[in-house]
């Protein structure tokens, strides 16, 4: 059977298996969890265990099953999912990948999660200062900076889901400041068992170069590790992969997402 998530520590079972993506899933329920209407995250039920978590947002979904095949029942779920026309990315577990790929015409795009062991050194970067849980609107900014204007339509559901991760204890945030303008941030998404994920490290434009991500990625980590819990990331390419190393960050793991190929206009 196939519910919108009640209870976050139904996402616990797949803490081990896919520490980063079950620590999100259960950023999302845990934000949504009294809000029916909001909740994005899914949970497949076997004899009151639960087998598979889905998380689906506008254009993506996010899948997981422990390593197992997907059953029937959740193929039709994101089949379904699918048609609406928006969704263009599937996070997903290597079986599940090899099902969608006889479906779709999805490229296969892999990625490392990496994880660290121990704490980095820290050095404020000069010029700056540290805000810890700024304004959500302040944090907008930066991301949107990064991440494009078509962003802004999604600004008020953005914040109240940091809001909320941050008033349960699953998020912490940090930003770093020029003068009264914000100038990067990272954030702890959310913690999981003996995982914390690391997310949305941004700068803007005019500030990169100047050691703000390698600051605030290490407080993170080092936050998490104090927590005695293991810092876990994915790199959003291979510069921020080779950062990740210097701070003693390695990859565990290869996470598979699917991204579905445009068709060519043929005049």
């Amino acid at each position: 059977m196939i519910k919108l998530l009640e209870n976050v520590e139904a996402v616990d079972a797949f803490a081990e298996s896919e520490p980063y993506w079950a620590a999100l899933c259960a950023a999302y329920g845990e934000a949504f969890r009294n809000d029916p209407e909001l909740q994005n995250v899914w949970v497949e039920e076997e004899n009151g265990k639960t087998v598979a978590v889905l998380k689906c947002d506008a254009d993506s979904i996010v899948l997981l099953t422990g390593g197992r095949m997907p059953s029937t029942e959740m193929l039709l779920f994101v089949e379904k999912l699918l048609e609406g026309g928006s969704i263009d990315t599937v996070v997903c577990e290597e079986p599940t990948a090899a099902v969608l790929k006889n479906l779709h015409p999805f490229e296969e795009i892999r990625e490392p999660l990496m994880e660290a062991e121990k704490p980095a050194e820290i050095l404020l970067p000069a010029g700056f200062s540290l805000r810890e849980n700024p304004p959500t609107d302040e944090l907008f900014e930066i991301f949107v900076s990064v991440s494009g204007e078509e962003e802004r339509k999604e600004k008020e559901l953005w914040e109240l889901k940091i809001k909320r991760g941050i008033a349960k204890g699953r998020t912490t945030v940090f930003s770093l400041y020029d003068g009264k303008n914000p100038a990067a941030c990272a954030m702890i998404r959310s913690r999981i068992e003996s995982f914390g994920a690391i997310a949305c490290v941004v700068t803007k434009e005019e500030y990169r170069r100047r050691g703000c991500a390698s600051y605030l990625s290490s407080l993170c980590q080092n936050r998490i590790l104090e927590e005695g819990k293991i810092p876990v990331l994915i790199p959003a390419n291979e510069r921020a992969q080779k950062l990740y190393e210097k701070l003693g960050f390695k990859p565990i793991k290869t996470e598979i997402t699917l991204k579905l190929k445009k068709e060519e206009n043929h005049e």
